[in-house]
């Protein structure tokens, strides 16, 4: 979702919304500005909504966001839309590291974060990329927003699936 975001969002307000380049400027200082106070506070939010409600979270920024694209009638209101990246980018970065951390066997969270973000940043952006690209080409910024929604909420559902088939794993880990 986020590489559909980095790769098209701007595409889409400039094209379609006619947005200047200061707008996107702005747009792209709300999505940084908000991820600092979330990687700062981390482990605070880690704590208390834990790893599962921070990718739950994440998700439903997401899903809003997608939304909120489809539906925006100007381009500035992509602003208020922008300040959910904190949630949905630094968010589940923080809460998938978590997760690695309790999943990885000692002496293998460095190899097994370098696996994550080889998939992450490489396979999920170079597939994002070009299924996005031909999305928006072909068929447009519509279905290509929306194709991101119904992808994000597929993976809320897989993932909750998942976590809640390995619930007693999650609850015997200790959060620090």
């Amino acid at each position: 979702i986020t590489n559909i975001i980095f790769n098209y969002l701007f595409l889409f307000l400039t094209e379609k919304l006619h947005a200047s380049k200061t707008l996107l400027g702005i747009s792209l200082l709300f999505t940084v500005l908000i991820e600092i106070p979330v990687f700062h506070y981390q482990p605070f939010i880690i704590k208390h909504l834990r790893p599962f409600g921070l990718v739950v979270a994440a998700h439903l920024g997401s899903i809003l966001r997608m939304y909120g694209y489809i539906s925006l009638p100007v381009a500035w209101l992509v602003l208020p839309l922008e300040l959910l990246h904190g949630l949905t980018f630094a968010g589940m970065w923080a809460a998938s590291i978590e997760y690695i951390s309790r999943v990885a066997k000692e002496g293998g969270r460095a190899t097994t974060q370098g696996v994550f973000i080889a998939w992450y940043e490489g396979v999920g952006s170079a597939v994002g990329a070009v299924l996005g690209g031909y999305l928006y080409d072909t068929y447009g910024y519509q279905t290509l927003f929306f194709s991101t929604l119904a992808l994000g909420t597929l993976s809320l559902i897989v993932f909750c699936i998942c976590h809640w088939n390995n619930e007693d794993m999650w609850r015997s880990q200790s959060i620090e």
